[in-house]
């Protein structure tokens, strides 16, 4: 509608809603502003947001390729602050999977089975 996007957030805390093209605004639960960029083969955001009496901020990136996929985020983790990513590889039918998640580091081989 007009160009604008709406969305709605439902989590056990409460409600968000927000709107935007490209730079988003949102209250509820979270109250905050928010940047996107994409494109068909990346996706750049960013949010800094008020919550729990705190200012707070994420941000995301994701890129991907014919045989290539990285995807790197902000999260906390056990209270804290720590980044998370994954990258996927596709060799033929197998993927190589490596994920890292605060401390965890793991890396995985997928196929298909069928």
């Amino acid at each position: 509608m007009y160009g604008l996007d709406i969305f709605f957030e439902n989590s056990p805390n409460g409600i968000t809603l927000g709107a935007g093209n490209k730079t988003y605004l949102f209250i509820g639960e979270k109250t905050g502003l928010g940047v996107l960029l994409s494109d068909n083969s990346f996706i750049v955001y960013t949010l800094v947001f008020y919550e729990n009496g705190s200012l707070s901020s994420k941000f995301g990136f994701t890129l991907k390729a014919d045989n290539l996929e990285i995807n790197l985020i902000n999260d906390e983790i056990d209270g804290q602050k720590t980044i998370a990513g994954k990258i996927t590889l596709k060799v033929g039918d197998l993927y190589v999977v490596g994920r890292l998640q605060g401390k965890e580091v793991r890396l995985d081989f997928e196929f298909p089975i069928w």
